[in-house]
């Protein structure tokens, strides 16, 4: 039985998906494998489902972008304050941080806190989120036709990528984070020493 039986409910699933993926911290990654695996059966049309992901996905970087410059989103979180730090001197970790869990959420705010320019952020998320989209897209198209085959490779390299995120991710946590690389940081423990000539005013 079709799940998507007329054109019409086609329609539908590229809007949902779209605005599914607009929200960085809903979990969508079933959702775009399930739209490969309906274009693989010829319910979706390939490049639409590619697009819908792909611009659901950047749309919603670029407003939470936008919404943590300006809103006090994560930043007493240690995790987003490192990643802060680590992105003033390499932004290709956004690209990293996109296939990690909540590393999405992570990463954006953390651009957006660590200073980085609204053009360089989005050029580095029209390639994370053009990678991701690619990969999740293709893996619904011909995951299921893989497992289908190679049961044991398929878990095997299941397996290695969530072990991979796993490692990455914990790295990333157990940093020291460098808060007084940060706007208006304070390292614990400093104590500021008033200058003499504002002791001068004051006697």
């Amino acid at each position: 039985m079709d799940l998507l039986s007329g054109p019409d409910a086609a329609a539908w699933y590229y809007l949902v998906v779209a605005a599914a993926l607009a929200t960085p911290l809903v979990p969508n990654g079933a959702l775009v494998l399930a739209g490969g695996a309906l274009a693989a059966r010829g319910q979706l049309l390939l490049p639409l489902v590619w697009a819908a992901v792909f611009t659901g996905a950047l749309g919603g970087d670029l407003l939470l972008y936008a919404a943590a410059r300006r809103l006090p989103l994560g930043r007493r979180s240690t995790t987003v304050r490192t990643v802060a730090a680590r992105l003033k001197s390499r932004g290709a970790l956004l690209l990293v941080l996109r296939y990690l869990p909540a590393g999405r959420f992570t990463g954006t705010v953390g651009a957006a806190t660590s200073g980085m320019r609204a053009g360089g952020f989005a050029r580095a998320m029209v390639l994370a989120e053009a990678s991701w989209t690619t990969l999740y897209v293709a893996l619904g198209y011909g995951g299921t036709t893989a497992y289908t085959r190679w049961p044991l490779a398929a878990l095997a390299v299941a397996t290695c990528a969530t072990l991979a995120a796993a490692v990455t991710l914990r790295r990333i946590r157990h940093r020291t984070p460098v808060t007084d690389e940060l706007p208006g940081a304070r390292t614990p423990g400093r104590t500021v020493q008033p200058s003499p000539a504002r002791c001068e005013q004051n006697r």
